[in-house]
């Protein structure tokens, strides 16, 4: 082919219409009268090998043959449009080799990940069944706890009830086999001998249940409670939480003591019974009640059971309330220290008449020993042996 048909051939083929792109490789040949004895790929194969264009442990791709084609318009001194076409060619080649080498990679990523994916998908799923199944057995563990301590209730009441039938018939027996002659006169041995009548020791029951209990006041300056909403059940285990979380604040209380029972009152405090007199005595400490209170929580202020008693005809100079005179009514009259917790006329100093020298006072004790001791001996207050009687809860 001479140098002066490049350009016509060239000129041609870009005007070339879509219809003549699309013709076989065969009539293309035909067309131009190539006379060539490449016609398969293992001729071309040869040919290539035979020129040291490609070597045989390679394996041809879009790559080699670009460098081929490169080599063959470098080596070959041809004219500069066809060496231009030729690189032109190769590029092309080089861009299409690199982008079906990205597809391939993008191919294989998203292949994986989507194996990834639905790996991924599989075990979310597993780990929701095993929560839920973990969230039933939770529940069902919870519920047969209710029942545990429902049962253990029950048990303990009914215990309760027939120790109490016991009691009463033991009591019954032993009266019907001693009897005090009521003609002479009752010596003090036997009437330290002599039973307490059944009533009697029910009345005495009921005090030593009182001596066990504490009381958790609602704060008169917060209208929210936030302990109305809880169950009598929930309320114990909230206490005896409160307990366990003290820490070594509570390392000299009694041995096992804890909160057995509770009781919601009207005004929205709540009565607590613990399980002996002595961690109610414990409990009285007011280092113990702050550090009780500060893991309780709520908006409440912890109270000690008080046992009431009236002093009557107490003259005016008593000054109510101050624990100065606690103090000192628990010297002059030999009471144990701090047994004396509150004080208050029953009409205001500011309503008294003019003049008016004596007036009752309730007095609070918080033992029922030394609240029954001041009835029977009577209180010495401002210089006057003051007589005491038992408060009556008035009727609604």
């Amino acid at each position: 082919m001479s140098q002066s048909l490049v350009p016509t051939v060239l000129n041609t083929r870009q005007k070339t219409t879509t219809i003549t792109l699309r013709k076989s490789r065969k009539d293309l040949e035909d067309a131009d009268g190539l006379n060539t004895t490449i016609r398969l790929k293992q001729q071309a194969i040869a040919y290539l090998m035979a020129g040291d264009y490609v070597t045989p442990s390679k394996q041809l791709d879009l790559h080699i043959l670009s460098h081929v084609l490169l080599q063959f318009g470098v080596t070959n001194k041809l004219p500069k449009p066809i060496m231009d076409s030729i690189r032109a060619v190769t590029f092309l080649m080089e861009d299409t080799y690199t982008q079906q080498i990205t597809d391939n990679i993008a191919m294989r990523i998203n292949a994986q990940l989507t194996d990834h994916m639905e790996t991924f998908a599989t075990n979310v799923n597993n780990m929701r069944d095993m929560v839920e199944h973990v969230t039933r057995v939770a529940k069902l563990v919870m519920g047969k706890m209710d029942k545990l301590n429902d049962g253990f209730q029950e048990t303990a009441d009914q215990l309760a009830q027939a120790t109490q039938e016991l009691t009463e018939k033991a009591v019954a027996t032993t009266n019907t086999t001693m009897s005090v002659p009521t003609e002479t006169p009752i010596t003090y041995a036997a009437a330290t001998q002599q039973h307490i009548h059944p009533d009697c020791t029910t009345i005495i029951a009921k005090g030593q249940n009182m001596a066990k209990q504490i009381l958790i006041q609602k704060d008169q300056n917060i209208t929210d409670n936030a302990l109305e909403s809880l169950t009598e059940k929930d309320l114990v285990m909230k206490a005896n939480m409160a307990l366990d979380l003290m820490g070594y604040k509570s390392l000299n209380r009694p041995h096992q003591t804890m909160f057995i029972r509770a009781k919601k009152l009207r005004n929205g405090s709540i009565t607590y019974q613990l399980n002996s007199e002595e961690a109610a005595i414990w409990l009285q400490s007011p280092d113990v009640q702050k550090s009780f209170m500060a893991h309780f929580r709520g908006t409440s202020n912890i109270r000690n059971k008080l046992y009431y008693r009236i002093a009557e005809f107490v003259p005016t100079t008593f000054d109510m309330g101050s624990s100065f005179m606690h103090t000192k009514l628990e010297e002059t009259n030999q009471l144990n220290e701090g047994s004396i917790a509150f004080s208050k006329y029953i009409k205001a100093p500011h309503l008294q008449t003019n003049g008016q020298k004596v007036a009752h006072v309730t007095f609070g004790f918080l033992s029922q020993d030394m609240a029954n001791t001041t009835i029977r001996d009577r209180l010495f207050i401002e210089g006057k042996h003051v007589t005491i009687r038992k408060m009556f809860t008035e009727l609604r």
